[in-house]
């Protein structure tokens, strides 16, 4: 009943499955911030078929905005391949893409710019945004 009680990943865990792409020296400040997680949270994203209240389910048909779906081929904790079939699921809008070089960190690994600017990028072809873009 881990959902019971808050869960924080060791630390071999954590540079093995989250900080796999990230440099040693990255690593250990990350690590210095890990904190217990929610378990119930946990559960019901992670294992959500034990949750008898469904409490994270979506209804994708119900969702009528674009959907952006970014995995790292090396994420160890989010496979690339079930981002992509959860992107599926939101066909009438949705675009996934999956980053060669990173993990599950996009947001601090090496080379995140690019990442953010792909984003930019998206978002400003979502919203229909001709001009030039902010550098």
């Amino acid at each position: 009943m881990f959902w019971k009680r808050g869960l924080k990943p060791s630390i071999e865990a954590a540079r093995y499955g989250i900080y796999n792409c990230l440099p040693k020296a990255e690593q250990d400040k990350q690590i210095d911030r890990l904190c217990y997680e929610s378990g119930q949270a946990i559960r019901e994203i992670a294992c959500w078929f034990t949750d008898p209240k469904q409490s994270a389910k979506v209804n994708p048909d119900k969702v009528d905005c674009p959907v952006l779906t970014l995995a790292g081929k090396a994420d160890r904790i989010t496979p690339a391949e079930s981002c992509k079939k959860v992107s599926q699921m939101y066909k009438h809008n949705s675009h996934f893409h999956v980053l060669s070089k990173h993990g599950h960190m996009l947001n601090c690994e090496p080379g995140w710019e690019a990442i953010a600017q792909q984003i930019h990028v998206w978002l400003c072809w979502q919203l229909g945004h001709q001009g030039k873009l902010a550098a």
